[in-house]
């Protein structure tokens, strides 16, 4: 038993020696993350998210080393096929031949720089999915961005009317103990405020969710930022019309990629139909007789017999992938212009609903509010008619932040896919209510 103990002490020891290292490593490999040391730790501002996307995003650089694949592609393709060497020995006995051959394959038709000429369009495929895609990752970072901006003013108004439940239960409950009021409207106040703190609660998740999403643009599990820094306010006064914004996705990266991807499917085209034309290989060699001893040369030249087909199924193939292209592009051109169009009729409308609620709605909320609640501590309304006028104020506070994020969504989502700014875009600028 001693001697087994022993051994359990061993064995124990050796585990905490091997799991030393182990465990240095692992902190010294969380200490080193290059994204743990780059995030932000207080505020985090929408120019510190998008450059941390930019640069960190697991799925942008996934796309570079695409783009370095088919770049190395094109650059082999460029290479002419190296020649082949054989040698062979005929005979038995004294009666032996020693044969050695180079043979050289020929390219024509030109095929050589065709075959570059595709893999070169490829690699333009490649860096045309990246910038396309760079737009698409930059523009959910955004909107993750303004989500946890709406979900911080969500929760702060939620703390508000917490503090603003929490005076009136006060003032509820003083009344009830003076006999003014029925004992039923503090049992009222106290449940306003306790749905309150759970409203309050399931912002705090909600705002931690937003973080989260943030976060993981850049491929960051664990947050390091505390809040983020900015404004949902509108960010425009007007908006350029329509028919500039469709002009200017007209010229995007979007469509560009479909003029691109033609004329690859062109040099495809091009490509198999030189394929009809066999390439040409060229031999020289030497034969030497052993018991003569006599050298002689030897040229020639191979060529495959065009007996069977010419390549035309293939030709016939690259024809219909350049229809099928032809036709891909008429309706990602429709699917564009379709998308613009609803992207900019949210834009408005949330334009309209934010200016709608600043310059009109909510003043008046708020001073009905405020009239509401003089009036309550004067005993001229009930505690359900403060009750209703506060869930109005709140409700239409809710629903300007709402308003606000849709706004900067549809934003986002036009500038997307009309491949600029918006400030940016050329022409007149009428005013939202010209849009209409």
């Amino acid at each position: 038993m001693q001697y087994s103990c022993t051994w359990v002490r061993t064995i124990a020891l050796l585990g905490v020696l091997l799991a030393a290292p182990l465990c240095a490593i692992a902190a010294s490999s969380t200490q080193n993350d290059p994204i743990q040391q780059q995030d932000p730790k207080g505020l985090l501002s929408l120019d510190e998210a998008l450059s941390l996307t930019l640069n960190h995003n697991a799925e942008l650089k996934a796309l570079t080393f695409e783009i370095s694949a088919r770049r190395a592609r094109a650059l082999q393709q460029g290479f002419l096929p190296n020649p082949e060497f054989s040698a062979f020995v005929e005979g038995v006995g004294e009666e032996i031949e020693t044969n050695v051959e180079l043979s050289q394959k020929i390219g024509l038709a030109d095929k050589r720089k065709k075959r570059r000429t595709v893999a070169e369009f490829e690699m333009k495929a490649a860096e045309w999915d990246f910038e396309i895609k760079q737009r698409e990752i930059l523009s959910d970072a955004r909107i993750a961005f303004y989500n946890l901006l709406a979900a911080q003013q969500r929760l702060s108004l939620l703390e508000e009317q917490l503090g603003i439940e929490e005076e009136i239960l006060q003032t509820v409950q003083a009344k009830a103990e003076a006999g003014k009021v029925s004992p039923i409207e503090a049992i009222k106040a106290r449940t306003a405020l306790s749905s309150s703190r759970i409203a309050r609660d399931r912002a705090l998740r909600e705002l931690a969710a937003a973080r989260m999403s943030l976060a993981s643009q850049w491929g960051n599990s664990s947050p390091g930022f505390k809040r983020a820094t900015g404004s949902l306010s509108l960010s425009l006064t007007q908006l350029p019309s329509f028919s500039k914004l469709q002009e200017a996705a007209l010229k995007g990266p979007g469509m560009r990629q479909w003029t691109s991807e033609l004329l690859q499917r062109d040099a495809e085209l091009d490509l198999e139909e030189a394929l009809r034309v066999p390439d040409l290989t060229l031999n020289a060699g030497m034969k030497k007789n052993n018991e003569t001893k006599e050298s002689s040369f030897m040229l020639g030249f191979s060529i495959p017999l065009q007996i069977f087909h010419r390549n035309q199924g293939a030709i016939m193939e690259s024809r219909q992938r350049m229809n099928q292209s032809r036709q891909l592009r008429r309706n990602a051109e429709i699917t564009l212009k379709t998308s613009l169009f609803n992207a900019y009729q949210d834009l408005s409308a949330a334009a309209e609903e934010v200016e709608s609620l600043e310059n009109e709605v909510l003043p008046s909320a708020e001073q009905a509010f405020d009239a509401e609640q003089e009036g309550y501590l004067a005993g001229k309304f009930s505690y359900l008619q403060l009750l209703d006028t506060k869930r109005t104020l709140f409700e239409l506070k809710q629903q300007h932040i709402e308003a606000l994020t849709s706004f900067q969504r549809a934003l986002t989502e036009v500038e997307r896919l009309s491949a600029a700014p918006l400030a940016a875009v050329m022409g007149q600028t009428p005013s939202i209510e010209e849009n209409k």
